[in-house]
């Protein structure tokens, strides 16, 4: 986004000298060609090899934490990239803001309709939490059109606000729950882990 607003930026813009230029388009090239293509090109492996440990030493970081059994759950971090670049396009090339509200609505329905038909991460307390995140998403998009002006009443946009505060809230509150929990039970198998050290070595004395 900060090369495409550097690029439509006037010649004469005091940010646009030519090393900036040749780093916005560089970034592009990484963001709209390099990214897209390695996890194209992970795509298009056999579902075999997602398991193979030569394929892990490599391309593991690709599809950790992912449900390597169908493509489609392969196919989660590349539809991430293009959910993002779509709504860094919807900024520059739909003038419109009720439309640009409409297609934010029509690809967060999409991508939660994915998460839950697909199920693309490795555990269910996961894809739970990753569609939970999505439905308050979607919700948030919805509430846009409370904002518009569709709504004439400013009482209503109001109570609106406070509806959207209400979603974020909760969707903070349950994201921070679920990290505490892996916190405390990742600082309680280190410290089980540190106690059966010790007293191993305590043993040796």
């Amino acid at each position: 986004m900060s090369a495409v607003l550097l690029l439509v930026a006037p010649k004469e813009s005091i940010d646009r000298t030519l090393t900036f230029e040749v780093l916005a388009y560089t970034f592009l090239l990484i963001a709209l060609v390099f990214i897209p293509g390695v996890y194209l090109n992970v795509l298009s492996k056999p579902l075999w090899k997602y398991t193979h440990p030569v394929f892990l030493k490599k391309w593991g970081g690709l599809v950790e934490g992912l449900n390597v059994k169908t493509k489609a759950s392969v196919f989660q971090p590349v539809l991430f990239i293009i959910r993002r670049l779509l709504f860094v396009s919807l900024a520059f090339f739909l003038p419109l803001t009720s439309i640009q509200i409409q297609v934010m609505n029509y690809i967060n329905l999409f991508v939660f309709i994915y998460f839950g038909q697909i199920r693309p991460l490795e555990n269910r307390k996961r894809n739970s939490l990753e569609l939970f995140n999505e439905f308050i998403v979607l919700t948030l998009t919805v509430h846009l059109f409370c904002f518009s002006d569709m709504i004439e009443s400013e009482d209503t946009k109001y109570l609106c606000g406070y509806s959207m505060i209400f979603l974020l809230a909760l969707m903070m509150i349950v994201n921070a729950y679920m990290f505490l929990l892996k916190l405390i039970n990742d600082i309680r198998l280190i410290g089980t882990k540190v106690y059966r050290l010790l007293k191993y070595k305590l043993s040796k004395l």
